[in-house]
């Protein structure tokens, strides 16, 4: 079945926690579904996987900063989890934001 998100990769049974299904294009399409009777149950909400950290802040509003893979496979950035609201992001160094001093 061809992925709703990217409309280019397929999507396929994994198994984690729980079975779901995701892109075969992962990392550079993150769509995932959760298992319905052996299906992608595509009315579902899709599941987000991004994580707010709790370590390490905005330096605009506060709020907590979230990872992101980039286009580019193995690379990330990160940005607020206030958007829209706030717009702040930032480059990857090592795992941690790079915060400009």
């Amino acid at each position: 079945m061809q992925c709703p998100k990217c409309k280019t990769g397929f999507l396929k049974a994994r198994k984690g926690k729980t079975k779901f299904w995701g892109c075969s294009n992962y990392p550079d399409c993150t769509a995932t579904f959760p298992n319905k009777a052996g299906k992608p149950d595509l009315k579902a909400k899709p599941a987000k996987n991004l994580e707010t950290s709790s370590e390490h802040k905005c330096p605009d509003c506060g709020k907590g900063l979230i990872r992101r893979p980039a286009k580019r496979k193995g690379l990330f950035w990160w940005g607020c989890s206030g958007f829209p609201d706030c717009k702040f992001r930032c480059f990857d160094e090592k795992g941690k934001p790079k915060l400009e001093s």
